[in-house]
């Protein structure tokens, strides 16, 4: 005697999934709120940190005397120095974050 097999079609119910979820309501709830929980608590311990980029535009004005001797920036290294200077990094710093 042979057997048959008798195969269905697949076929996508929403009111099964919807029972389901009508069903399992509290934990759907409760994975929503310890999600949320979880991010609250993440960005309170979370340090903050920033990651910016900028360029300082230098226009070498011609008629600007920077040296007492009268010459056109006579002590490049020491207006490099001013530029990298922590102190004026941080002083950019303060100003930008207000």
């Amino acid at each position: 005697m042979a057997t048959e097999v008798k195969t269905e079609a697949l076929s996508f119910d929403p009111r099964a999934y919807l029972a389901i979820a009508v069903f399992r309501w509290k934990t759907i709830v409760l994975c929503i709120l310890l999600s949320m929980l979880s991010a609250v608590l993440y960005l309170l311990i979370a340090p903050t940190q920033y990651l910016t980029k900028s360029v300082v535009l230098i226009y070498r004005d011609p008629t600007l005397v920077v040296s007492d001797a009268g010459a056109q920036w006579s002590s490049l290294q020491m207006h490099m120095w001013l530029l990298n200077s922590e102190d004026l990094q941080m002083s950019v710093i303060e100003k930008l974050s207000t």
